[in-house]
């Protein structure tokens, strides 16, 4: 039978946690799934701990990869492989609840204009549960309007809980394209076909493995995982660039959507219009984006 949900799991060196990830992945209430795990070239026991646990249950399908070959390619190769129409990462040292992909399912199987389920999450520090919902920020008065979509995803701040949502996989595929940005990317793409719907109980258990992680340590980190030196800004320039590309909306209503971005990043320390034009004057861009715009402008 064609599993409905594949959960996807890139391991890399989570021996101490990996076994207790799985089992919250087998024992979903929902059982039409399979358990897709990547591990990246791991040197410590986490594969042979998925072995053993694959022995027992069928529905488990363990790749490994020879050689650690970045995080990127462990997310998208399991995307990629992934046989449901459902999809979700689920982190190597994190916990889904029991109804997560039943509610996910259930509520995806009902709205065909809803493209992702994103969990309530509690966060798990130093192996204590902090009872307190972390980035369940995504709240919207009229989820159908996409430029509401775009600025509320804007306004979270913090570690994006969003990336383990459950996602219609045909969307998915379409809003993965590309490393530097980083998951808010992956969101704002996919939130341009359709609605992000909370889950209504809680979901996940996502662990922080780096609580006082600097702003230096995280750089050397992103930059070991492959990202460009100026993946700031074209994580901050993605929101304009995709506005931009938007065939459901009029000229004036992205005049208006550009407008709204641009003051939501000034005020979250983003970037403002100097900075917007020098993104795509470096990029090669400014005359596809901003010179049409502008003559536009003057023709209307």
């Amino acid at each position: 039978m064609q599993p409905k949900v594949t959960i996807g799991i890139p391991l890399y060196n989570e021996e101490k946690y990996i076994e207790e990830t799985v089992k919250s992945a087998t024992n979903q209430s929902y059982t039409n799934i399979e358990i897709l795990i990547s591990d990246n070239g791991s040197t410590d026991g986490s594969l042979e701990i998925v072995n053993r646990i694959a022995l027992s249950d069928s529905r488990i399908k363990i790749v490994s990869h020879t050689q650690n070959k970045g995080p990127f390619f462990n997310f998208k190769y399991l995307l990629d492989n992934a046989k449901g129409e459902y999809f979700i990462w689920l982190g190597g040292h994190d916990v889904m609840l029991p109804s997560f992909i039943e509610e996910a399912a259930d509520t995806l199987n009902k709205d065909k204009s809803i493209c992702a389920i994103f969990p309530k999450v509690y966060e798990i520090l130093d192996d204590s549960i902090e009872e307190k919902f972390i980035h369940a920020q995504y709240r919207f008065k009229n989820p159908d309007d996409i430029g509401e979509r775009l600025i509320q995803l804007i306004k979270t701040k913090g570690r994006g809980s969003a990336v383990h949502s459950v996602y219609r996989i045909s969307v998915l595929r379409k809003s993965l394209t590309d490393i530097d940005g980083g998951d808010l990317m992956i969101f704002l793409k996919a939130a341009t076909y359709g609605k992000f719907v909370e889950s209504e109980h809680l979901a996940l258990y996502m662990r922080n493995v780096r609580p006082s992680e600097s702003s230096t340590n995280q750089k050397n980190r992103y930059k070991a995982y492959g990202f460009k030196d100026n993946w700031r800004v074209i994580r901050y320039m993605f929101p304009f660039k995709l506005i931009l590309s938007l065939d459901s909306l009029s000229f004036k209503e992205k005049i208006k959507l550009f407008s709204k971005v641009r003051k939501e990043m000034a005020i979250h320390g983003a970037y403002g219009t100097r900075k917007i034009f020098l993104y795509y004057l470096y990029r090669g861009q400014f005359k596809v984006s901003f010179v049409s715009l502008l003559e536009r402008v003057m023709i209307k």
